[in-house]
């Protein structure tokens, strides 16, 4: 019974395979029943519903037919085009020239292939080849806009785009397009006009969506952006770039797993995306699962060692999440100290102080690290701060013989010092005089790093953490507008406050940094950097700190005196010497100038003056002079450093985006 059940089980199977079989042939035979017109309208309409491969099978079927087809080899280029495979599509529209002519549209295509693989020279020839024939020709004059944004002459961007909508006023590309050179410019009523007419002609185009929902998102409506990026990434699901933003926009509304489908999702069809693996890490540490996010930075950084922002990533993390003697920290720091030692090796000690501090922040308990950092500082002329790093080797018992007999060596040596003869107390130091909060804006990055800023800025807080003038604020806030940052600074009591924002393309970043007087909101320095290449973040960070470093006036407090000589809480550190000179200032009474330019007191609070006549490490003596023939000089006043003129405001008048990321923005359009 049980072989005549087999027997009947096999002879079904065997009949269902026939039948499919014939089927399959028919199929076939039908196919190349139709002619290549025909095959090519059902190509059409496969590529309008966006079924692009299958819209690629029947082309090929037509070119089958019809090895000479030329509106077929077209499509195709189209086609491929579309699922961003440019050197193919490229290789199509040169068939369609040979069987069908230069026609402006296959002209345009190549020109547009040409502009995303980087050889603008035969993109420009093909985009005038088309404007020579056709004076008004949409796309043609939109691809010269391109190529002139990307020049940064934005002038005659702006003149080709006119045209367009000079013919077709209610051109939805032309009018975004506009809207974002606007912004570019800093014309944000301008560009907010754009959008709204854009808005009323939209249709049903995707990169259009993405676009409006960029544009939502960099004026700080969010719930905008977010219903535009849901449309996107409905009308064309498997565009990584459409569900990455909406993923982003999740991220920033704190709903990570909503975030963490999308980006899933998106990492099916581009499992190594090194843009979707990135906001993948940030959005699993968002959502708190930890060791998913750092698994992910770890395999992003794997794939791509130069990506430093993966790192700053990891490394953030690990300080939020682990305690500080973690062993886990032990890890990231090391890679710190390895840069740190090239650097010194290569006599950059600079940059490689930079790399300890880091790596220390990351793992304080950190034994060659420490001991390397200490010789490093030793070398930089600063010897009781040696001794320092000696003694907390000895506090967290990692000092060896070596160690206690540097320790023991240092103590004599610095006996006669200013601090030792001082009786200092790391107490009497007391706190950096500038309070300064620093805050995110934008949209970060997009679409290479979203969320960026927020990490640049926190990177800027820690290394400000080791300076004795700027007291930063413990946590980086993230805000939509100016209004926002400003009511936030103002009402927390802040001396003054950052707004950064960052811009990203695969190879370049620009950083633009706003710092503020929290008082009254006033723009004191206007910096933006633009860095290429490997290490970017780290330069520019370091010009950023460098240009910003003017804009305080050096400001310290009298610790002690004896007489007439006195004790200040500024040294070698802040480049005090023999023969500099302070104001002293009643305690409490100075207060920064409405602009910004330093500090100001009212002229009955200056009490005094003092110049340095020893200095050490962090502290400097000298001989107080009073203004006026009583003495009304007491411990806790304050100095301010005499300056010869005073600091200038620094505003530069550039535009809010660069030019190279609204290239790269506008280019999708096509």
């Amino acid at each position: 019974m049980k072989q005549k059940t087999l027997k009947a089980a096999f002879f079904l199977s065997l009949i269902f395979i026939l039948l499919l079989t014939v089927n399959s042939l028919f199929a076939q035979q039908t196919s190349f029943q139709l002619t290549a017109p025909e095959l090519l309208e059902k190509a059409s309409i496969e590529f309008a519903a966006r079924n692009y491969y299958r819209s690629i099978d029947f082309a090929l079927q037509s070119i089958a037919v019809n090895p000479a087809y030329a509106p077929a080899y077209a499509l195709l280029a189209r086609a491929f085009y579309n699922l961003q495979e440019f050197s193919q599509s490229l290789a199509y529209c040169a068939k369609a020239f040979q069987y069908g002519g230069r026609q402006p549209e296959w002209v345009n295509l190549s020109g547009f292939c040409s502009l995303q693989t980087g050889d603008f020279s035969s993109a420009e020839k093909a985009f005038t080849e088309v404007l020579a024939k056709i004076p008004g020709d949409r796309d043609a004059n939109f691809g010269m806009a391109l190529l002139e944004v990307r020049s940064g002459k934005t002038v005659n961007a702006a003149a080709y785009l006119n045209k367009t909508l000079k013919a077709i006023p209610d051109d939805p590309r032309a009018l975004l397009s506009m809207a974002v050179l606007s912004r570019a410019e800093g014309k944000t009523e301008e560009a907010s006009r754009f959008v709204q007419e854009a808005l009323r002609w939209l249709g049903d185009e995707p990169a259009l969506y993405y676009l409006i929902a960029l544009e939502f998102f960099e004026t700080g409506k969010i719930g905008d952006a977010t219903t535009f990026a849901q449309k996107a990434v409905q009308s064309m699901p498997e565009n990584p770039l459409f569900r990455q933003l909406l993923a982003h926009l999740y991220y920033r509304q704190g709903v990570y797993t909503d975030a963490i489908n999308q980006i899933t999702a998106a990492l099916a069809k581009a499992p190594d995306d090194r843009r979707l693996l990135y906001l993948l890490g940030i959005s699993y540490a968002g959502a708190g699962k930890i060791t998913e996010a750092l698994q992910t930075l770890k395999y992003l950084a794997s794939l791509y060692p130069d990506d430093e922002l993966a790192r700053l990533a990891m490394e953030n993390i690990v300080m939020k999440y682990y305690p500080m003697e973690a062993m886990l920290r032990s890890e990231y720091a090391d890679y710190r100290f390895g840069r740190a030692r090239s650097f010194r090796d290569n006599y950059l000690h600079g940059k490689a102080l930079a790399e300890y501090r880091r790596g220390l922040l990351i793992y304080p308990y950190a034994n060659t690290g420490r001991r390397e950092y200490a010789e490093l500082i030793k070398i930089s002329g600063l010897p009781a701060t040696y001794l320092e790093e000696l003694l907390f080797l000895r506090d967290i018992g990692k000092a060896d013989r070596a160690v206690n007999d540097a320790i023991e060596v240092y103590n004599s040596l610095l006996a006669g010092s200013v601090y030792r003869s001082w009786k200092v107390t790391p107490l009497q130091l007391g706190t950096a005089p500038y309070s300064l909060a620093i805050y995110a804006t934008g949209s970060g990055g997009i679409p290479w790093h979203p969320g960026c800023d927020i990490l640049i800025a926190q990177y800027l807080r820690d290394t400000l953490i080791f300076s004795n003038q700027i007291r930063p604020q413990t946590t980086i806030s993230t805000v939509n507008t100016f209004t926002d940052a400003f009511a936030s600074a103002r009402e927390s009591g802040m001396d003054y406050f950052i707004l950064l924002t960052a811009y990203e393309t695969e190879r370049d970043i620009r950083i633009s940094v706003e710092l503020r007087q929290a008082r009254t909101g006033v723009l004191i320095r206007s910096i933006q950097v633009t860095q290429s290449g490997n290490e970017r973040i780290q330069r520019a960070c370091d010009r950023i700190l460098d240009e910003l470093a003017p804009a305080f006036q050096l400001r310290g407090t009298l610790i002690n005196r004896k007489g007439t000589l006195g004790l200040i809480n500024l040294g070698k550190k802040n480049k005090v010497e023999k023969g500099s000179k302070f104001y002293i200032i009643k305690r409490g009474m100075t207060s920064i100038k409405a602009d910004g330019t330093g500090l100001v007191w009212p002229e009955s609070a200056l009490i005094g003056t003092f110049e340095v006549t020893k200095t050490d490490d962090a502290v400097a003596e000298g001989t107080i002079q009073f203004n006026g023939p009583f003495d009304a000089v007491n411990i806790g006043d304050t100095v301010v450093l005499i300056q010869t003129e005073s600091p200038k405001n620094t505003i530069v008048p550039t535009p809010a985006v660069p030019y190279p990321y609204v290239f790269e923005t506008l280019k999708m359009l096509y």
